[in-house]
Formats: structure tokens, sequence, C-alpha cells
């Protein structure tokens, strides 16, 4: 059986209400996408490990992406980032079975 696409907050947070807008998206592949908002700010997979954008929005963005990579000489610019994105989609497609 395959492994389904599943939803988490990704951060403990104190009101139930603000965790939907700090939510990681976990494919089939495993690979992970870690949205602030609708804003997709990080993501995760095995060609690129994780890689996050430095903040280019407000204060909220800011604590969710200290939340998935505290250390900001680690986040990438816009460009960086669209790049290992396509790699990360790129990726060959992989079976998962239960």
């Amino acid at each position: 059986m395959r492994e389904q696409p599943r939803f988490r907050v990704y951060h403990d947070y104190a009101g139930n209400n603000y965790g939907i807008h700090a939510l990681c998206f976990t494919d089939q592949q495993g690979r992970q996408f870690f949205f602030s908002y609708n804003s997709l700010v990080a993501f995760s997979s095995p060609a690129t490990g994780l890689v996050c954008i430095e903040n280019l929005w407000k204060q909220t963005t800011g604590k969710h992406l200290n939340a998935i990579q505290p250390d900001h000489r680690k986040r990438v610019d816009q460009a960086t980032f669209d790049a290992m994105l396509l790699l990360a989609e790129s990726e060959p497609a992989t079976r998962k079975e239960k």
C-alpha cells in the first residue's frame, strides 16, 4: 500500500488556530514542503536536504522560518531557492510500499 500524503503543523504553537498557518506537507516520495500561510518557505528532499529561503516577508513568517531553520546563514536567496526546488521536483518517483 502506498503511503498517503500528510499534513502537519511544524512548530508547537500554543494557539490552535495559529498552527494552521505553519503547515508541512509530506508527499508520497517523502519530500517535505513547509508553508507559512500560503507561501512555500522551505522544503526537504533526498537530493537537496533542507532548503530554507531568506525572510522576504514580515515578523510572523520570520518566526516560522526560525522554527524550520534557526541558522540564518543557511538560508538562501530566491534564485537559489527556486533552482533547488526544481532539482527536488525532478527527483525520480520512488514507490514506497508498506
